[in-house]
């Protein structure tokens, strides 16, 4: 309710008032004509309950002729021994000066202000649990999403890594010997001099692919005899061609990923594959094979 005070009268601009519906069961609902006057009394009140006016003006701003005013300010003036309340002897309205015939105070207007105050207050406490309760809901259900993507996608990586048996890139791969590499490729068929020109690659990377992942050797050669094996069986697979020993040099160059080879990896692969090599002529060839730097063979 706004009010605006101009030469030291109050001014109402408030254009509604709340009735509360108790109204249809007083006393004054027998009259239509008084109720309608009282709840006109109700609009027009100021933030006090005070109407400032004439009955003149109430008939102006109302609509209703002055003698009708007249009869219902009149009706509510007068005691009601069966109002609710007991203030004033059951007055609805008195004048504000007992030295002139016009403006009236609502005598209980200030306890349905504070009735209406309190509901209005208990309404918007409502309001405000519901917009909240709302907002939790939505909340709620964005966490929800978020975490059924995140498993999904967590599920997804999972199904990937089993199929692929890939590491993490951050992840050692264990590099087995030579020989012992090569023997795990028999029983998947894997020609044993495809395995160790394969094994050449992937042990002088450090366990890596050409992409620089970690790759476990089993799963990496595998994968290389499958997309290799046409290639290598008629003879035009590039490390048949060049032969297998390709770490004679320091500065080896993989032919089949175009990557140079650190000298010192090259190095220890040329030294461990010699080794090896000669470990492995005496079981092929049935004749024993003098090691490197023991001498002629002669006994």
């Amino acid at each position: 309710m706004i009010l605006k005070v101009k030469d030291g009268q109050r001014h109402n601009t408030n254009v509604f008032a709340k009735i509360f519906d108790q109204i249809f069961d007083s006393s004054i609902a027998e009259d239509p004509s008084v109720r309608h006057g009282f709840m006109d009394l109700l609009i027009l009140a100021d933030a006090e309950g005070v109407v400032d006016m004439t009955a003149e003006a109430i008939a102006r701003r109302t609509n209703v002729p002055v003698a009708s005013v007249c009869t219902y300010l009149k009706a509510l003036e007068s005691p009601d021994p069966r109002s609710r309340s007991k203030r004033a002897d059951g007055c609805r309205i008195k004048k504000i000066d007992s030295h002139r015939d016009w403006g009236w105070q609502i005598v209980n207007y200030s306890h349905y202000r504070e009735l209406k105050d309190e509901e209005a207050r208990k309404k918007y406490f409502r309001d405000k649990q519901r917009e909240s309760r709302a907002r939790k809901r939505s909340s709620n259900a964005v966490k929800d999403n978020q975490t059924e993507s995140k498993k999904i996608t967590h599920a997804e990586e999972e199904e990937e890594g089993s199929s692929t048996h890939t590491p993490r890139a951050r992840e050692a791969v264990e590099i087995p010997d030579r020989s012992a590499a090569v023997a795990q490729t028999a029983a998947a068929g894997i020609d044993p001099t495809f395995a160790g020109h394969v094994y050449d690659d992937w042990s002088g990377r450090d366990g890596k692919d050409a992409a620089g992942q970690p790759r476990r050797w089993l799963q990496y050669v595998t994968t290389r005899w499958q997309r290799e094996r046409a290639s290598w069986k008629d003879g035009t697979h590039k490390g048949k061609q060049h032969g297998t020993n390709r770490t004679d040099s320091l500065k080896t160059t993989d032919r089949n990923f175009g990557l140079k080879l650190d000298p010192g990896k090259a190095a220890r692969v040329m030294a461990r594959k010699r080794a090896e090599q000669a470990a492995e002529a005496p079981a092929r060839d049935g004749v024993a094979t003098p090691l490197a730097g023991h001498g002629d063979g002669a006994s």
